[in-house]
């Protein structure tokens, strides 16, 4: 029985040191993207994403958004068990980013080629958060018990 439970220690510690390290790259990911949109948001257009016309304000507003969803992010990485909520926020944010992709790709402006390297890839960063965000509320409710 001991064997068992050592064993249930130790998958609960890697789970989490993977869910601290998914939520820290999610994190890097969202504050550098919104470095670029902040400080060069026409080459952020030009080269990541080209939809519609330019707008500077509206490319500086993701910025700053993404900017704080970065940042809570990267405080929820130290402790994702005490900070599970700002990972689901992440990760529903995530979920709802790639749901636009997708409906830009069926909708508005199809492309199988944006779909595969882009959307697709999204739905994945997705779901890594997802998950990150389901182990640490497990483990989060297994502290509080």
């Amino acid at each position: 029985m001991k064997n068992v439970e050592a064993l249930s220690g130790v998958s609960r510690r890697a789970s989490l040191g993977l869910a601290r390290i998914v939520v820290a790259f999610a994190g890097v990911f969202y504050v550098a993207t919104a470095i670029a949109l902040l400080f060069t948001p026409f080459w952020f257009f030009q080269t990541v994403g080209n939809f519609g016309p330019f707008n500077q304000h509206y490319e500086g507003d993701i910025g700053a958004f993404q900017l704080a969803l970065g940042l809570g992010l990267l405080v929820a990485a130290y402790r994702p068990s005490q900070h599970s909520l700002l990972i689901w926020v992440g990760a529903v944010g995530s979920l709802f980013h790639a749901g636009n992709h997708l409906y830009t790709d069926l909708v508005e402006q199809p492309s199988v080629a944006h779909l595969f390297n882009t959307t697709i890839p999204l739905f994945l960063f997705a779901a890594l958060l997802l998950w990150a965000a389901v182990s640490s509320t497990i483990e989060q409710r297994r502290q509080i018990h």
